[in-house]
């Protein structure tokens, strides 16, 4: 998944919906992190 990622920031230049697909790949990476956050304050209790 992240090797998915890189790539597509890589390939930013070429690819005509780039800023979109940035804009989703941003989306998607801060969506995961307010996800996970709740769950990882829960383990060291």
């Amino acid at each position: 998944m992240m090797e998915y990622i890189i790539g597509g920031i890589m390939n930013i230049g070429k690819c005509p919906g780039s800023i979109v697909r940035l804009f989703i790949a941003g989306l998607f990476l801060v969506g995961l992190i307010i996800y996970f956050t709740p769950t990882i304050k829960k383990f060291p209790y």
